[in-house]
């Protein structure tokens, strides 16, 4: 599988950083992903076409980094919370993303929203995509400081059960998004064919879709989907290579 599976863009997003956009969104509440990815180690991908991205899948105990960090707080001296939030007010989140910032090639799902793959586009028409956050719209992060403490004590060479040789090549998830209301404009090059409403009646009523997005048509080039609710969703996040935490 290539980044598109897993990813629609990377946005520097400010006072973040480089923000993966994923196309496969993740119920926060996963045990095995969500909100348990942060603190996790995870492979990170090489790829000769597009940036390197971190394959968004745990591959050992969920949120390691920042178990290791609690238990090691008082030697590594470290005060507050581990994991820092920082909420965004609604609407001042907003991304635009163009065709040559896009992942996505060809045919593909409506981006970023719920059980997209049921709603499929033409990438190749892209214009641009516009997504805005709404209220609830949160970062959590692991301060990067605290991971080089860690970094320092171990004197770079992390546990087998922090992942040894294969963290030392790889990366952990640092900070994720979380987004339970938001909204997401695909703009084409080209009008829309005329059997897109049916398509969309279809996608509104379909009952595995269950009311976790709807999509309306804004005009003949543009289509619009809205999530709503109380349900969060992992909608982005960054990694950090465990090599970069050799600061001090």
């Amino acid at each position: 599988m290539g980044i598109e599976t897993y990813y629609l863009s990377k946005k520097n997003v400010s006072g973040v950083g480089g923000l993966f956009l994923l196309n496969q969104l993740q119920v926060a509440d996963s045990s095995g992903g969500g909100k348990a990815l942060l603190g996790s180690v995870v492979t990170e991908n090489k790829s000769p076409f597009h940036t390197d991205y971190p394959v968004p899948q745990t591959m050992f105990a969920p949120r390691v980094l920042v178990d290791e960090l609690e238990a090691r707080r008082e030697k590594l001296e470290i005060e507050g919370d581990i994991v820092l939030e920082r909420e965004i007010a609604a609407g001042n989140e907003n991304l635009e993303i163009e065709k040559n910032n896009s992942f996505s090639v060809g045919l593909g799902p409506f981006p970023a929203i719920p059980v997209n793959a049921k709603f499929q586009l033409d990438y190749s028409l892209l214009k641009k995509i516009n997504i805005t956050y709404g209220a609830g719209t949160l970062y959590q992060y692991i301060p990067m400081g605290y991971a080089a403490f860690l970094y320092e004590a171990l004197k770079g060479k992390p546990t087998k059960k922090l992942g040894g040789k294969f963290l030392q090549k790889n990366a952990y998830i640092s900070l994720i998004q979380l987004a339970k209301n938001w909204t997401v404009s695909f703009e084409s090059t080209k009008e829309f064919t005329t059997d897109i409403e049916a398509q969309l009646d279809a996608y509104n009523v379909d009952s595995l879709v269950g009311g976790k997005a709807k999509i309306k048509k804004k005009s003949k080039f543009q289509l619009e989907a809205s999530v709503k609710g109380d349900t969060y969703y992992v909608v982005g996040l960054m990694s950090t290579r465990w090599n970069e935490l050799n600061i001090f």
